[in-house]
């Protein structure tokens, strides 16, 4: 998904110093993996839609991507949202000659592109990478799951104040193996003028079963100011035993500012390789496709 046209155009805007923010899609009645494009574009903020009772829309479009990785980023108002009417055109519930009123994931991002506007005008010196750590890390976390909500739904003042960033606001480990021992870093960034110590913890669930096959390899940090320290998180080894599912997890970090926290996931399934051909041997599809099995005692 990330490889396709738009997403590249996406990533490579990203590179250049735009803030990209994408909707999710509103195909979320089908479940998971009902992303569109380019919401699977790694650099863009891609934005799921929540209701007025601050939950995911039964719309809003559900990761993962087809590589595994973690996808909406985050969400937002998206609900019966009123907006600005175009003269003349018909889209939505209209309000009057000046308003309509529509729900969907393309009426979250303006919210989210809002709040990426002031967050800039507070801190002009920030790239892509730290508005979007910032928005991430800082939102509110809601009863949904990781595919669907991402890190949460927008808390813009929270976002507006940070001052510690966690410079890779998710991470995804994609299909972890049996035997296998996966590690990533999280670079944690500090903008203050002044030193400050950190507490660092994490937590793994798969269908709010705790999992421990988490470990850090430091659970204190003392971050000079304007500077950055890391922390090694790995997971497994991963034993025969392990419970098999979508592993959902989060990066805890808390200080006297406050608490920031970054989203992880992991996925333990048995993956076939199925390639679809015609009559003639020739392959139907431009790749192959994976089909995801939950091994059972008895197969």
């Amino acid at each position: 998904m990330e490889t396709d046209p738009i997403s590249i155009a996406v990533d490579w805007a990203t590179d250049q110093g735009a803030i990209c923010v994408v909707a999710a899609g509103n195909s979320g009645e089908y479940g998971m993996f009902s992303l569109g494009s380019p919401a699977g574009a790694r650099k863009a903020i891609t934005v799921g839609a929540t209701n007025k009772t601050d939950e995911v829309a039964f719309f809003s479009s559900q990761g993962f991507t087809d590589d595994f990785r973690l996808k909406p980023d985050l969400c937002a108002p998206g609900f019966d949202i009123i907006a600005a009417r175009a003269n003349n055109t018909s889209m939505g519930d209209i309000v009057n000659e000046c308003y309509t009123k529509a729900s969907g994931t393309s009426m979250a991002c303006p919210h989210v592109s809002g709040a990426a506007a002031l967050l800039l005008q507070v801190h002009p010196e920030w790239n892509p990478l730290m508005v979007k750590a910032a928005l991430m890390e800082n939102a509110k976390v809601l009863e949904e799951s990781l595919w669907k909500q991402g890190a949460g739904r927008i808390n813009v003042c929270e976002a507006t104040n940070a001052t510690l960033l966690i410079v890779n606001p998710s991470f995804s480990f994609g299909n972890i193996l049996l035997g296998t021992v996966p590690n990533a870093t999280f670079t944690i960034m500090n903008t203050a003028h002044t030193e400050i110590s950190v507490n660092v913890s994490s937590i793994l669930k798969c269908e709010d079963k705790i999992i421990d096959y988490v470990h850090l390899n430091t659970t204190t940090l003392n971050i000079p100011a304007y500077g950055n320290g890391s922390v090694l998180m790995t997971i497994g080894p991963i034993e025969s035993d392990a419970i098999l599912g979508w592993w959902e997890g989060w990066l805890n970090v808390t200080s006297i500012k406050g608490y920031i926290k970054a989203p992880f996931s992991a996925v333990t399934y048995s993956l076939v390789e199925i390639s679809l051909l015609d009559k003639i041997g020739k392959l139907l599809l431009p790749r192959t496709l994976f089909l995801q099995l939950i091994l059972k005692e008895n197969l």
